[in-house]
């Protein structure tokens, strides 16, 4: 292990054992000591960000291309409850638990309607022509695009969907690079599934009201009911998003129609390339289509899409 790696993991090691003394202190001894804790991890994890940034390794130009351009999926997407529990959590050292909860569910609400907007209208417009082309052809008309440009050598193959008022669709060069056209058309339309489904505004509604919650419960006492919520909450959360990524698939199939099976051949780049991206950046094996706590696994999605273009098939042959 090179030595920057070993200073790396080190970093990350303090910061997680700060993160739970952060959380310990302020639950269960003295909300104000949790600070300095608090303070250390932010040290550390800014000090593990520039170990890789001067190192320039692979490990850290792919986290730069994946989570630098997308801290509001981070947030928006993944960690949607951070916010109001962090609001709860400062607003609670000034007003009682009840007001606390009402604060942050009203400022988490309101992080969650505006930020996608400010954050991708800092971002560089940058033109491109094809990804207007292929929007042309989609049943929802996206007034706000993001191409993000993504290194050649670390290609990362995404697209996602951000904001409920004109949504923001972003997506990343690569998939010009290594999807045809049809193949595109199929990826843009499933996240054309997810606006028309109102997926990201049900999950973020979830995790805005049931963190602060949990938080609540944990002030009031409740510490068992407190950790079932939290169970409850994390358990529907994976559901929920697994349930939307399957909806968004069956769209998109639908949508395609005899062409439907398009949307395999698209997936099965997508993880494949992914794949071999991450393999290549950090030096590890990694198996492919396997489930995550965001996306069911390769051959569910891909089992379902074929149910659903030979039922669309079937149907169209009996009209």
């Amino acid at each position: 292990m090179k030595a920057y790696e070993k200073a790396d993991l080190i970093a990350v090691g303090m910061g997680f054992f700060c993160m739970i003394m952060a959380i310990i202190f302020y639950f269960r001894v003295n909300p104000w000591l949790s600070i300095p804790f608090g303070i250390g991890v932010g040290i550390s994890f800014f000090i593990s960000f520039y170990i890789y940034r001067t190192s320039q390794s692979l490990a850290y130009r792919y986290r730069r291309a994946l989570w630098g351009n997308n801290f509001e999926r981070f947030f928006i997407q993944i960690l949607a409850g951070s916010v109001p529990a962090f609001i709860f959590i400062l607003s609670n050292f000034f007003f009682s638990p009840i007001n606390s909860y009402v604060i942050s569910a009203v400022g988490g609400a309101a992080f969650f309607l505006v930020f996608p907007y400010l954050f991708y209208g800092s971002l560089k417009k940058i033109p491109s022509p094809e990804l207007d082309e292929v929007c042309r052809d989609l049943p929802f008309e996206f007034k706000r695009k993001r191409l993000i440009k993504i290194p050649e050598d670390l290609p990362i193959m995404n697209a996602w969907v951000a904001g409920t008022i004109n949504p923001v669709l972003v997506v990343t060069s690569s998939m010009f690079q290594h999807l045809n056209r049809e193949e595109l058309r199929a990826v843009l339309l499933h996240e054309v599934g997810h606006v028309r489904g109102k997926h990201l505004f049900t999950l973020s509604i979830f995790a805005i009201l049931f963190v602060p919650s949990f938080l609540l419960l944990n002030f009031m006492g409740h510490v068992y009911i407190a950790s079932i919520v939290f169970l409850f909450f994390i358990t529907t959360l994976i559901w929920l998003r697994h349930l939307f990524e399957i909806k968004a698939d069956k769209f998109a199939a639908r949508e395609m129609g005899e062409k439907g099976a398009v949307m395999i051949d698209a997936l099965q780049k997508l993880y494949s390339i992914n794949k071999k991206t991450v393999s290549k950046a950090f030096g590890v094996e990694v198996k492919k289509g396997k489930a995550s706590l965001t996306h069911p696994s390769l051959n569910k999605r891909v089992e379902r899409i074929k149910r659903e273009v030979l039922e669309v098939t079937t149907h169209q042959k009996t009209q």
